[in-house]
């Protein structure tokens, strides 16, 4: 089992829901995987941090950062419609 400790804390300062990030990582890892009590994301198997940390990267740059401007100050929305989800920025729709 791999335990990622600080999960809960990356997925707030990133402003995306756990439940997102978690279905993220189980699809990319191709396992299985649960949140315990206190918060932490443990995964059946082993990983080396450098390739968890380049998912998550990876999920930043997908779901996070806005693809025009590189912000941050991003919102996940979700089309009932389609079931996708898509990056809306904050910073002012002018620049991006």
């Amino acid at each position: 089992k791999t335990l990622w400790v600080n999960f809960q804390e990356i997925c707030s300062t990133m402003g995306r829901s756990s439940d997102h990030v978690f279905q993220f990582m189980m699809a990319e890892l191709g396992t299985e995987g649960s949140i315990d009590g206190n918060k932490r994301l443990v995964i059946r198997g082993k990983f080396v941090p450098k390739y968890i940390e380049s998912l998550l990267r990876k999920y930043i740059g997908e779901y996070v950062a806005c693809q025009m401007c590189r912000s941050f100050k991003t919102n996940l929305t979700r089309d009932n419609v389609s079931r996708l989800f898509f990056v809306a920025c904050q910073v002012s729709t002018i620049y991006c």
